[in-house]
Parts: structure tokens; sequence; C-alpha cells
């Protein structure tokens, strides 16, 4: 984690029922300041039961990181609504694993905290 990310939730583009979290982190880690068009994007979302981490860096890689039974994919931001003014304190990411196994399910929970 840096302190200069550009964070956002958005709607994915081609399947646009369903929510990514899109991180902007500059190319030059030293840079403050920096354009969305010299930045690395990286964009986590969940699709027909896994989650995917998609990062572009003049090239984009679809990586499963996991893979199966992912249920109930959420992504909550508080505010519910931000821009300039309103500045956003957390993103939360919440999805629920079924194992398919004895009936096991396990709830998950990722809060990534905005530090300013």
């Amino acid at each position: 984690m840096a302190y200069q990310e550009k964070i956002t939730v958005e709607n994915h583009k081609i399947h646009t029922d369903t929510q990514e979290l899109v991180i902007y982190v500059p190319k030059d880690n030293s840079k403050i300041d920096f354009e969305e068009n010299n930045a690395i994007k990286i964009e986590i979302y969940s699709l027909e039961n896994k989650i995917y981490i998609s990062k572009t860096n003049g090239i984009t890689l679809n990586n499963r990181i996991l893979d199966g039974y992912i249920e109930d994919f959420r992504i909550t931001t508080k505010p519910d609504n931000y821009d300039e003014n309103n500045k956003l304190e957390y993103v939360q990411i919440d999805f629920t694993v079924d194992y398919k196994i004895r009936g096991i399910k396990r709830d998950y929970s990722i809060k990534y905290n905005i530090r300013r």
C-alpha cells in the first residue's frame, strides 16, 4: 500500500451489473501526484463464482486469485457516495466461500482504510 493511490468503486465495463474495486498506482513509485494515463490500473471483481485481479500496465492480465464457490461478493465504501469534497474513508470487500464439503461456508471481509 502506498499513499499515492487513486481508489474508486465502479461498475465493470463489460459485466455492468458487477461492481469492481479500481486502484490506480503510479508507475514511478517516487511520484506523489500522477495522471491515470501514466499509472498501473488494478481491478478486483468477481464473476462466475471466482475472484479476479486484472492488472493493466501496457498488457492486461486477468488472474483468478480464488476459484470456485464464491457467493455474495460485495464492495462497500464509507461514505456510500464520495467525490472531491466528500473524501473516501475506507473500502470493504465481503464475500462468502462455499467449500462444498459437509455444508461448510465461511464469510471473509477485507477492509482497506484510506490513509491521507
